[in-house]
């Protein structure tokens, strides 16, 4: 919990490395909260159907947006990468949060191939190892939070 903690306090740092520990203990909480919203919104009756608007998701995605961004840009920096890699992976950000409107399955449904390449690219580039020693963004971060 402290490196999820840790990277929501820094939710706008986007110069600096976080580690491989770092990024992955807020990731997964990134998910939990995810499922977290998408079961509040399917048990509460809060998601309309009608619009494609789910009230706990909305907040989810956009409250964890800037956090999300600015852990995956210090994890890239941690790479040795600049942070516009994550540009990248914005078909697949769009996708997932699209999907869930009604009205946008039919359009989105033959743009999952790059949705899933554009994930795969993102987790791959977020499982690399960090820059031993220090590198253009910096000192490596501690092990631990």
């Amino acid at each position: 919990m402290r490196c999820f903690f840790k990277a929501m306090r820094e939710y706008a740092n986007f110069h600096a490395r976080s580690g491989r520990r770092e990024f992955w203990l807020f990731f997964i909480g990134w998910v939990l909260f995810g499922m977290l919203s998408v079961w509040l919104d399917k048990s509460t009756g809060s998601y309309n159907f009608k619009s494609g608007i789910a009230v706990f998701e909305s907040f989810w995605f956009f409250g964890f947006l800037l956090p999300w961004m600015a852990a995956s840009v210090r994890r890239l920096h941690d790479t040795g990468r600049s942070g516009w890699w994550l540009a990248a992976f914005f078909p697949g950000l769009i996708y997932l949060y699209a999907v869930f409107m009604p009205d946008a399955q039919d359009v989105l449904l033959p743009w999952w191939p790059l949705a899933a390449l554009s994930w795969a690219g993102y987790l791959t580039l977020m499982a690399l190892p960090g820059d031993t020693g220090p590198n253009v963004y910096g000192k490596p971060e501690r092990a631990w939070c």
